[in-house]
Formats: structure tokens, C-alpha cells, sequence
């Protein structure tokens, strides 16, 4: 069996198709953050019963170590999101379980670019095969890779197949009405 790349951590090498990470800082964490400073001065400036004081400064601390853990989430290498540069649209991962005894008609499928065909395959509700979907609700683009679950852990068993246009359309269509 080959070793491929998951589709994860493929992504941020697929500058070809123009999909690019989106960092920035979370606006929500610096929020709570400036919430958790007002929380702590306030008592301070405003002469108010003990009890008070010491719940409005648990509070403010509770909120400025949430602040500081999701700004530092959202800058981390883990954070942020994918975005379809030509549309600004997210990047979002679908599942598609399928059971062991398709398998090898989805690799077949995939290698010859028929993809009508793979929308005619049986879901199933879990399974130790998945073809994960990354692309946008819009259906502008959409990657595939089939995983197999190797204990304990999901392996990818294909390449990453890129579809645009009309057959990613219909296979985001698909993969939605799936219930994902």
C-alpha cells in the first residue's frame, strides 16, 4: 500500500488551486479579554461591597484567560481557516462513509474521473472507510481523499483529487443532501 499525504495536511501546500490559510486574530478573544480588564478595574474605581468585588474580579480573570487562550488558538499553526481565494468562500470538511465492499469501485471511480458514478454509491452510516470532502458550501471547488481506519487511526489510502466546476457542484450537492 502507497503512503499518501492526508488531505489535512495537504491542504496548506495546495497554492495551485488558490486555497489559502485566513489567520487573523479572534475578535471574540480580545473581546472577553478587554470585558476581563473592565471587570477588574471596575471595583476599583467604584466603591462597592466586598463580596462583589471578589466575584467581579473571578469573573474578569475567568474572561481574560479565555481571551488569551482563544487569541492565542487562533494564531497558532493549528488555527485559523481555509479560504477558496477567487471566491472568499471557507473551506469546509465533509464525511461520506461507505462500506468495505465499495471501496475498490470509489479508487476505480477516482482514477478515471467518473465522478456521477461515485454519487450513486451507498452511504453508510459508519464505516472504517471514509471519503473525506473539503470544499465549499457552493460546490466551487472540492477535494477528495478515501481513509481507512488503521487502528487507531484514519490513513489515507488515495491521492487528493481536485474537482472544479460543474462536477464539484454536484458533488457538494450530493454530499450535502447526504445530511453533512
Amino acid at each position: 500500500m502507497e503512503n499518501y499525504i492526508s488531505i489535512d495536511n495537504q491542504l496548506s501546500e495546495m497554492s495551485d488551486y488558490k486555497i489559502v490559510k485566513k489567520g487573523g486574530v479572534d475578535l471574540l478573544g480580545i473581546l472577553m479579554g478587554v470585558i476581563g480588564i473592565l471587570l477588574l478595574v471596575i471595583p476599583l474605581i467604584i466603591s462597592m461591597h466586598f463580596g462583589i468585588s471578589i466575584f467581579l474580579g473571578i469573573l474578569g480573570l475567568t474572561a481574560i484567560i479565555i481571551g488569551l487562550i482563544k487569541i492565542i488558538k487562533s494564531s497558532s499553526k493549528s488555527g485559523g481557516e481555509y479560504i477558496y481565494a477567487p471566491t472568499g468562500k471557507k473551506i469546509k470538511k465533509f464525511d461520506l462513509y461507505y462500506d468495505g465492499q465499495h471501496i475498490q469501485k470509489l479508487h476505480f471511480l477516482l482514477q478515471n474521473k467518473d465522478y456521477s458514478a461515485i454519487l450513486k454509491l451507498p452511504c453508510v452510516k459508519d464505516s472504517g472507510h471514509i471519503m473525506r470532502i473539503m470544499g465549499t458550501k457552493e460546490g466551487d471547488i472540492a477535494l477528495l481523499q478515501i481513509t481507512e481506519f488503521i487502528p487507531y487511526n484514519y490513513v489515507a489510502t488515495s491521492p487528493v483529487y481536485v474537482l472544479e466546476g460543474e462536477d464539484a457542484k454536484k458533488m457538494i450537492s450530493h454530499v450535502l443532501s447526504s445530511g453533512n
